[in-house]
């Protein structure tokens, strides 16, 4: 009888090495497969524009007279691109846009991977000019002596990121100069940190290699491009890892390095007028969207193994506590314990990811306000809340004053800045949590106040037009003043307009501020007694 239980016992040992064989070959295989070998996305449907670019005779002649382009783009920086050796392509916001214009111009290009290539070599060929192009790279002013870079197409910032196991917390930069901070070797910003973190507390590390270093605690915190950090989280289970500060004082905006040469500077100008009037948010979205599949598919794929260890562990448990003693039982549930902790982790990662990639998909990648398609989404719950008994409903609509003059006097990198420092004072007159502002197209911002009247809508209207002025923005108009804006406001108090009229409304009296001389404020209310 003994002999027959102990061969029993070896064959359920071979088949529990079997099984675990097997997971671990699952593990390692499919689920590298899932992430690795994804089909990439066309860039057709998801880059739409504003206003259409047409191109002259001797435009389209000179673009077809252009021989092949060779382009690159950093092998892994999502979501704006990434390289997949298997399948050889490339993928990522900045090839939907590159590839959207060259396709709709007609212009030759290739795409080449920079796989193993340092950043510096690449600015070197661009330089030479035996690469053309490269997309893309955040528009900082000393890579300019490389080549010439087009309006820029996204914006992004760094973060810090710290251990969770850390009590952490930062609120203020100042704060970093007592702790011991990393960066990659060569980013940008390194000349920005170094003003003002004691050189004794700033180490560099060669990319690839600074998060490895945070958890190892060789640095107390790490600065990192957060869209790449969240991309990194899942790729490699840094789950150990999280984000405690966003660097907004330093935004990085992103834009096409080309070689210098007449043919290509002519090229740029073709390039800008189509990056003026480009929406990228669908390409944002979509990319955020596969990103979500892929941490679904992989913690599906991690829960499958889970699901495989714990019965393998569970037959164990049984015959253990039938052969063995109860010690063995134990370690035993000891281990499912863990699994069970594990598979609860993996899940909440999921969760916090999918938030932030909603919240991406709900901003305008330039202001960092709200894009227009959000801001439909809460205006029709704001006027249903308004038609359930609210007292008031008031809507903001605002208009840089002058605003083609800037981008043709100063360029459509100034106007971006100024659009960017416009929407920071929406951002700080509107304190109240119900209170919205979000880009509604161009120059042309809005904001919804739930539960406020004519008066106090256009008090709102007045502190946002004043502290516009205050920001002292130079005017490309004469005689020389600073950058003005025109408000119209409309208020809905005592009727159920619908949210088409009260727009309509705010757009009316934006243009009578306008038609009035403009910096001005002009309101309406509409109720029973219109």
């Amino acid at each position: 009888m003994g002999a027959l239980v102990f061969k029993f016992f070896l064959s359920l040992k071979s088949l529990f090495a079997a099984n675990t064989a097997a997971v671990l070959v699952l593990l390692c295989g499919s689920v590298y497969t899932a992430l690795a070998c994804a089909e990439p996305p066309s860039h057709s449907g998801i880059i739409s524009m504003s206003a259409a670019v047409t191109l002259t005779e001797d435009e389209r002649a000179f673009v077809q007279s252009i021989p092949t382009l060779r382009a690159a783009a950093y092998w892994y920086a999502p979501p704006l691109s990434s390289y997949d050796e298997k399948t050889a392509a490339y993928q990522g916001v900045s090839i939907d846009v590159f590839r959207f214009i060259a396709d709709d111009i007609g212009l030759s290009y290739e795409l080449v991977s920079d796989t193993g290539t340092a950043l510096k070599d690449n600015f070197k060929h661009i330089q030479q000019g035996t690469l053309d192009v490269y997309l893309s790279l955040s528009t900082q002013p000393e890579r300019l002596k490389y080549g010439s870079f087009t309006q820029s197409f996204f914006a992004d910032y760094y973060a810090v990121i710290a251990r969770k196991d850390e009590p952490v917390k930062v609120s203020d930069l100042n704060q970093l100069r007592q702790y011991r901070v990393g960066a990659v070797h060569g980013v940008s910003i390194l000349p920005y940190l170094q003003s003002f973190i004691p050189e004794q507390q700033l180490r560099e590390y060669p990319d690839g290699r600074l998060l490895q270093a945070l958890r190892g605690n060789e640095v107390d915190m790490a600065i990192y491009m957060q869209s790449v950090f969240e991309q990194e989280r899942f790729h490699f289970n840094l789950f150990d890892l999280k984000k405690v500060y966003t660097l907004s004082q330093a935004p990085r905006s992103y834009a096409f390095l080309f070689h210098n040469s007449e043919q290509n500077q002519r090229l740029i100008d073709i390039f800008n007028r189509y990056i003026a009037v480009i929406d990228v948010s669908q390409s944002v979205e979509m990319h955020a969207s596969g990103q979500r599949e892929l941490i679904k598919r992989y913690v599906k794929q991690q829960s499958h193994q889970q699901i495989l260890l714990v019965g393998v562990v569970t037959i164990s448990v049984v015959l253990i506590i039938l052969l063995l003693a109860y010690r063995g039982r134990q370690r035993i549930l000891i281990k499912l314990a863990a699994s069970h902790a594990y598979i609860l982790k993996q899940h909440q990662a999921l969760q916090e990811a999918n938030e932030k990639l909603e919240h991406l998909s709900q901003v305008d990648a330039l202001t960092g306000l709200f894009n227009r398609r959000y801001f439909n989404q809460q205006f029709q719950l704001e006027y249903a809340r308004y038609v359930r008994g609210a007292a008031a409903l008031s809507v903001l609509m605002m208009d840089i004053d002058h605003f083609k003059s800037i981008n043709d006097h100063y360029g459509h990198a100034v106007g971006d800045e100024y659009l960017q420092r416009i929407a920071a004072v929406l951002a700080t007159v509107l304190l109240r949590p119900n209170d919205l502002a979000a880009r509604f197209g161009g120059e042309e911002f809005v904001c919804i106040l739930p539960g406020t009247d004519l008066p106090g809508a256009l008090k709102v209207a007045e502190a946002i037009r004043q502290a516009v002025i205050d920001l002292g923005l130079d005017n490309a108009e004469q005689p020389p003043g600073p950058v003005t804006v025109s408000l119209g406001v409309a208020t809905l108090q005592g009727t159920k307009s619908s949210t088409d009229e009260l727009l309509k409304q705010a757009d009316i009296q934006l243009y009578r501020a306008k038609n009035a001389g403009r910096n001005q404020v002009c309101g309406i209310v509409l109720n029973e007694h219109e």
